[in-house]
């Protein structure tokens, strides 16, 4: 992919990648790599981080108020169905929400909030019409390729989300890590993105650096199910391009 955006995700969002989020300036392969590490190697510009939960941006956003030459971008992945109420709920995607800027961050602190606890989830939840109501112009909205609503209907049976973005004027990810259905998912992404009048964004979720630390990353998420390798039961997990380096191999742009 040209012009593709890296979406770096850390140990903080539990489960997901065994990316770190240590103020550190250089990459040591010897133990977890760090995101601010890989950032100040590359010269990147923008350091797009996208994470479950708010815990690491301080963190993140420390280590970055250091190296004025990147910038941070901080992103939060939430899900999102009709009613977060409902003791059953089978209209569940997800949506990322960036922060523009600082107010941003107090901004999405109230819709985390409001998601935390207007539902009878373990997790934060919102709902369509949440979405809208704490909504600001220092918040913008992107749809994952993966975990939308568009996946979600396509590759779930039985599943028919019908999103109501109001106003909002979402962004639509677009990814390959040559996954079977990718292309499924990308058909149908650019066909209603035209239909609707949405803009796409060629985007690269990074859960490892190097594309060899795919075993290490899959024994991280086995420990976490309470699996094992020779039956890891990890749903869709065929690839190993969800790395920084299958970044840089299919055109991921860097300043050196």
């Amino acid at each position: 992919m040209e012009n593709t955006i890296p979406f770096f995700v850390s140990d903080h969002s539990i489960g997901e990648s065994i990316l770190t989020v240590d103020d550190e300036s250089e990459i040591n392969t010897n133990k977890p790599v760090s995101i601010v590490a890989i950032s100040e190697t590359y010269a990147l510009p923008v350091t797009y981080v996208v994470e479950r939960g708010m815990s690491s941006y301080w963190k993140l956003y420390s280590a970055f108020a250091k190296r004025p030459k990147s910038k941070l971008a901080f992103g939060v992945k939430i899900d999102i169905c009709a009613n977060p109420t409902a003791e059953e709920k089978t209209d569940v995607s997800s949506l990322i929400i960036f922060l523009k800027n600082t107010q941003g961050y107090y901004d999405m602190i109230k819709m985390y909030s409001a998601a935390s606890l207007r539902n009878k989830s373990k997790t934060p939840l919102l709902s369509w019409e949440m979405l809208t109501e704490f909504m600001t112009p220092n918040l913008t909205v992107v749809v994952p390729f993966y975990s939308g609503f568009l996946a979600r209907n396509t590759l779930k049976l039985n599943c028919s989300i019908l999103p109501n973005f109001g106003t909002i004027q979402p962004i639509f990810a677009i990814e390959g890590h040559d996954i079977p259905f990718d292309t499924v998912i990308e058909s149908i992404t650019q066909s209603y993105c035209k239909k609707h009048n949405y803009q796409t964004l060629n985007t690269h979720h990074i859960y490892y650096y190097r594309s060899s630390h795919v075993s290490a990353h899959q024994a991280f998420l086995c420990i976490g199910r309470r699996t094992h390798l020779e039956k890891p039961n990890l749903e869709s997990y065929c690839s190993d391009q969800f790395s920084f380096e299958s970044y840089l191999q299919r055109g991921g742009e860097v300043l050196k």
